[in-house]
């Protein structure tokens, strides 16, 4: 999956996602910095693509991680079109993302410290941070350090949006690939036993990553709670004991 990143333009939408975006001209728009700064008070409807931001399809290791999250699609805020182009190391990171593993959950990384990934990420984490932590008798730096290096995350949608764009985005090449990826790799290592898979977003009745595999490795969150930003404290118990239980 990754291979279908590497080597594309760092900003923009992937050269075949291009067609069926032109069919849907409004419901996705190309922004440099300058044009985000000029429409900062007079924004677009919160379900449109910013495609001239760094598509984030993944996260860190998705090839054997041993934890995977199921996600939606990157949110956005207008500082984001900051962070990526006026922050050099986390403009850099979020290139290298697509490019390689070799920086994990970057978010978690120092690269990015300040940003809104960054923010919405150790946010995210910081109550499994703290578990782990504890679970250890290790540094708050050396949980964040073990969560970065073993969690992968794949969207359904590699385009940022401020709510969830719509179904018919899962039409997107990129993200019928995603899907064929977790379908072929993912959930079949969590039935081996080699990584648990979180699903946090696409939950209840549209079932869109699992369509009703079941296994003890695979965690899905209730859909009533599916939009919650952080890890419910049972979510954070099942990572922690999976990391506790396999790293070394």
């Amino acid at each position: 999956m990754r291979e279908f990143w590497q080597g594309v333009v760092a900003t923009g939408a992937h050269p075949q996602d291009i067609v069926l975006l032109q069919q849907r001209p409004n419901l996705y728009i190309d922004w440099n910095l300058n044009e985000a700064q000029h429409n900062a008070g007079n924004p677009p409807p919160p379900n449109v693509l910013h495609v001239g931001l760094h598509p984030q399809p993944f996260i860190g290791n998705i090839a054997d991680p041993l934890i995977f999250i199921l996600h939606g699609n990157p949110g956005f805020s207008i500082r984001d079109y900051s962070d990526e182009f006026e922050n050099p190391t986390h403009a850099a990171a979020c290139i290298q993302n697509l490019q390689n593993a070799d920086l994990g959950f970057f978010p978690l990384g120092n690269a990015s410290l300040g940003t809104g990934a960054a923010d919405y990420w150790l946010n995210a984490f910081s109550g499994a941070i703290t578990a782990l932590a504890n679970s250890r008798n290790i540094s708050i730096d050396d949980s964040r350090d073990i969560i970065r290096r073993n969690v992968g995350l794949i969207e359904s949608c590699a385009y940022h949006s401020n709510i969830t764009p719509g179904r018919w985005t899962d039409d997107l090449p990129s993200s019928r690939l995603a899907r064929e990826y977790v379908c072929e790799v993912v959930l079949p290592r969590a039935k081996r036993g080699d990584s648990l898979v979180f699903i946090w977003r696409r939950v209840g009745r549209d079932d869109y990553w699992r369509r009703g595999d079941t296994h003890p490795n695979i965690m899905v969150r209730a859909s009533r709670a599916a939009q919650s930003r952080n890890l419910l404290r049972s979510e954070q118990a099942a990572i922690v004991n999976f990391l506790d239980a396999h790293v070394y």
